[in-house]
């Protein structure tokens, strides 16, 4: 949990993903990645903002009072949490819970500076420097001062499934132990939502993985089932674990920001791809 430099040379998950949401902060390393990777899999473009329209669409079930049709939860955990963009998790779940309380948990430094910008001033919001896969991060002075265990959390893990190895070594945890940290031991009503780009093909999708890799961005690529086999224990609420772009869509859902003119040709192309963003929430 100690800080990071800012390495411009190397590019990182959270600044790509960034890109592909209309978000200024990047590199040319993060740029260059892209544009190199979109020709052989121009899906990426589309699933990424899939993913984020999928956050919104969960955020929201997860905070709104029952009597509303959703969970009632109003402490949030969010890991991974890449740079801020528009509807963001504290942002959406106070639309429905005035005290909801939300940490942002992250390894990238970038990001934390823009979140610690963004969240100056709101107590009930924080953002802390950590990475997911350290038990560590669960005793984070700033985590235990906002989050309590005793009552039901929310914790997301959305489109880091894949950055999660199953047996990474040097004292972190595994996938599955992952993803299960704090829904396992969290209070009865606690909900996880997770997600990861999936291939029904397992040899595009190692072609995929092996293309991220190799950019010193750490992948390990699944399969649908192979993925719904890291959350097994859960329940998963209707419709179950899908391509995201099916979870309970919302033709009324906010847009995101325009994507940068570069993006464009790979717009539009994840169309019956068998390459997507698949997830879900799940209670235990």
């Amino acid at each position: 949990m100690t800080s990071m430099e800012i390495d411009g040379s190397i590019p990182h998950s959270a600044r790509a993903y960034g890109w592909m949401l209309g978000l200024k902060d990047n590199f040319s390393a993060d740029r260059k990645f892209l544009l190199d990777l979109l020709p052989n899999f121009p899906e990426c473009l589309d699933i990424a903002r899939q993913n984020r329209q999928f956050l919104y669409r969960a955020v929201s079930y997860l905070a709104a009072p029952p009597d509303q049709g959703g969970a009632g939860i109003s402490q949030f955990i969010d890991f991974g949490c890449g740079l801020p963009s528009g509807d963001n998790v504290h942002q959406v779940a106070k639309r429905f819970s005035a005290d909801a309380r939300v940490v942002y948990a992250d390894i990238d430094p970038i990001v934390l500076a823009h979140g610690r910008a963004l969240l100056a001033e709101d107590e009930s919001t924080v953002i802390v420097q950590a990475d997911m896969r350290d038990p560590a991060v669960l005793r984070h002075p700033d985590l235990v001062r906002l989050i309590d265990f005793d009552q039901p959390v929310a914790v997301l893990y959305l489109s880091v499934g894949h950055h999660l190895k199953d047996d990474p070594g040097g004292g972190l945890a595994g996938a599955r132990d992952t993803l299960h940290a704090v829904i396992d031991h969290a209070a009865p009503g606690s909900h996880i939502a997770a997600s990861q780009v999936v291939c029904d093909d397992p040899v595009r999708g190692h072609a995929f993985g092996t293309a991220i890799d190799a950019a010193g961005i750490p992948w390990q690529s699944r399969t649908p089932e192979e993925f719904a086999a890291l959350l097994d224990g859960l329940t998963s609420l209707s419709p179950g674990l899908v391509n995201l772009k099916e979870w309970r869509p919302d033709p009324g859902q906010p847009p995101l920001p325009a994507i940068d003119a570069a993006l464009r040709p790979f717009e539009g192309r994840a169309q019956g791809s068998n390459l997507y963003e698949y997830g879900g929430v799940l209670t235990r």
